[in-house]
């Protein structure tokens, strides 16, 4: 269970409106429909998707019973081997998988993009985006900040995050740092980064 701390009291996050897409219930819900709709070639188990999602695995299997009841997972085998897949035949599906690209899909879409590319020792998401995917409260972002660490060729970078920007149906502005000024944090802007909300996209965890 994912919990945040609150003026001394303890809060499920799962149970909260996701800020990204307020829309849905609660971010128990936008974590699952995310991980099936973002790759709905795969199956799951449900504690394979529990895990995924970072959710309890009864938070798990209540979501996935209303995905099957509305038609949009299909679920086979008894309760201790359930596989679950993805209807993509759901008239909900195209539709619906494009919502949760756009919302919840840069870090799988830019991780696609840069993993490979030379150059790119680390890249991290920031801004508005990560504030919202991490649970602040606030206006939709409007566009994706990345910080790429390293020395990568700028025209290939240029084309990789454009290519990102149309998939995700928002403009993807990126700074480029060399691995020693991130590694530094001599300068405001990148203490403003490595103290505020950010979102690996590739590289090694600190």
């Amino acid at each position: 269970m994912s919990i945040h701390i609150l003026n001394g009291s303890i809060q499920d996050v799962t149970a909260q409106a996701p800020p990204l897409l307020p829309i849905l219930r609660s971010d128990a819900q936008a974590r699952v429909l995310a991980v099936l709709l973002l790759e709905p070639q795969q199956t799951w188990t449900v504690s394979a998707l529990a895990q995924r999602a970072d959710v309890s695995q009864p938070t798990a299997t209540r979501e996935v019973q209303r995905l099957q009841r509305s038609g949009l997972v299909h679920v086979a085998g008894n309760r201790s081997a359930r596989s679950i897949t993805v209807d993509t035949g759901s008239p909900y599906f195209p539709e619906l998988s494009s919502l949760m690209l756009k919302a919840f899909g840069p870090v799988r879409v830019l991780a696609g993009e840069l993993r490979g590319l030379a150059g790119v020792e680390e890249a991290w998401l920031f801004g508005s985006w990560a504030r919202r995917y991490l649970g602040e409260e606030g206006a939709a972002p409007v566009d994706i900040d990345l910080l790429v660490a390293g020395r990568p060729d700028m025209d290939d970078l240029a084309a990789a995050t454009t290519r990102a920007g149309s998939t995700l149906g928002r403009p993807v502005g990126v700074t480029v740092l060399s691995r020693e000024e991130w590694a530094g944090a001599a300068t405001g802007f990148v203490r403003a980064v490595r103290d505020g909300a950010r979102v690996r996209v590739v590289g090694a965890d600190e």
